[in-house]
């Protein structure tokens, strides 16, 4: 596509490409785990609300050429309006959100779980996602999806029965997948000057600490003279690994005896990176493809992707939300010769096999070519294709009534703190 530009100083700065930049290296593995940052003066930091979510992936490994299956906690970005995801917590007497999702999927998916839990359709320790990796696998039970896993929020008899079921609370808060609020800064490491302009993704904790060393040294030295962005200075991140309170894991300070160098003052000023891609929204079909895949139960996907398409998806600006190995088989993934699902015939069709229908008594399913067979057969007598059931899980305990007494995710009216962290 042909591109004329208007003035010698456009062509001047032409660029065959976008501008990009690394990503900052885990600056809390170091030790100290402390970094000193300089923020680039042409881009002020991006509000990004993002979904914790696994990530199961395949790739190369650069040593042995193998195929090595991944899984790690993933960050998907939020496709709901942040007008509505600041409210996600308020809730009405009954526990139903004030401000419902209508733009994200994802949040539409944690809604939906939570609604059948709530009105005793699913048990709340019932496992829906699997994500196998050749190493590690993750459950995320449904429960765990909208953060009732916290011990000052269950009762005696809950916190039995989720220990009974495997639930550890040490780490039950990664099945969280509310989205929450992070920071995304463009800035150079004082330390390795030579890796240039970096893109960091900061939770909302440290990004308050930064706020407030800003806002501090506006109100000591004066709005100019205080403001990173007209008076460059740098900014100290560290990170309190063993700090009991989580909202005290992360400190920032200004580092009056890190001096602003001529190649930082170079880079800072210069050209931002692109984050196109950083802040690009999740592709609705494969997010939905990998969120199927990965599924363990019977979701209404209709319902859950039944969003209005965003202006970056019109202009294809999405990024695809997981890396699969096209053809290759994941965790969720049932060979068709070992399959252990079967189709119910329609609920008022009468069955060929017996002349009853689903609510008469009728005890036959529908096997892949049609033909009614029982649920216990190994074989169908008709195609002879081979049902192999696999080991089920223990079932969960009975569910406790909910219906009567408080929703166990219910928000507060006002919706100033989350109810499961």
């Amino acid at each position: 596509m042909a591109h004329e530009v208007n003035s010698v100083d456009e062509f001047l700065k032409h660029r065959a490409t976008e501008r990009s930049a690394g990503y900052l290296k885990n600056w809390k593995d170091k030790n100290p785990p402390e970094i000193n940052t300089f923020i680039t003066v042409r881009r002020l930091p991006i509000i990004l609300w993002q979904h914790p979510f696994a990530k199961a992936f395949s790739r190369e490994n650069k040593d042995t050429r193998n195929t090595e299956r991944l899984v790690y906690g993933g960050q998907y970005n939020c496709r709901e309006d942040e007008s509505v995801l600041k409210r996600q917590y308020h809730r009405k007497d009954d526990g139903t959100r004030k401000v419902p999702p209508v733009k994200c999927p994802m949040c539409r998916m944690i809604e939906l779980v939570r609604d059948l839990v709530e009105e005793d359709h699913m048990h709340w320790l019932t496992p829906i996602f699997k994500f196998e990796g050749d190493e590690e696998s993750r459950i995320v039970h449904a429960g765990g999806l909208f953060g009732m896993f916290r011990k000052d929020d269950m009762t005696d008899d809950e916190i039995k029965q989720a220990k009974a079921a495997g639930i550890r609370f040490d780490q039950a808060w990664m099945e969280n997948a509310y989205a929450k609020c992070n920071y995304v800064f463009s800035l150079v490491d004082a330390d390795n000057v030579q890796d240039g302009l970096q893109i960091a993704t900061v939770p909302a904790l440290l990004g308050d600490k930064v706020k407030e060393v800003i806002s501090d040294r506006c109100k000591s030295l004066g709005r100019e003279l205080g403001d990173p962005w007209q008076n460059p200075y740098c900014i100290q991140w560290e990170y309190l690994k063993h700090e009991a309170e989580f909202n005290k894991k992360y400190k920032a300070r200004v580092m009056e005896q890190v001096k602003l160098t001529d190649p930082i003052r170079q880079l800072i000023y210069g050209e931002p990176p692109d984050i196109s891609n950083v802040v690009a929204p999740f592709n609705l079909e494969t997010m939905r493809a990998y969120l199927e895949r990965h599924c363990l139960v019977k979701l209404d996907w209709n319902h859950v992707f039944d969003v209005p398409l965003l202006e970056d998806d019109k202009q294809g600006k999405t990024s695809d939300p997981v890396a699969e190995l096209p053809g290759e088989s994941t965790a969720g993934d049932i060979p068709e010769s070992t399959s252990t699902q079967k189709s119910a015939p329609p609920a008022e069709e009468v069955c060929s096999e017996c002349g009853k229908t689903e609510k008469t008594g009728c005890k036959h399913v529908a096997c892949d070519c049609g033909k009614p067979i029982l649920e216990t057969d190994a074989v169908c007598k008709h195609c002879g294709k081979v049902w192999i059931a696999s080991a089920a899980p223990p079932p969960p305990p009975e569910p406790a009534p909910t219906r009567g007494r408080k929703r166990r995710s219910g928000g507060t009216e006002t919706g100033s703190k989350p109810p499961f962290g």
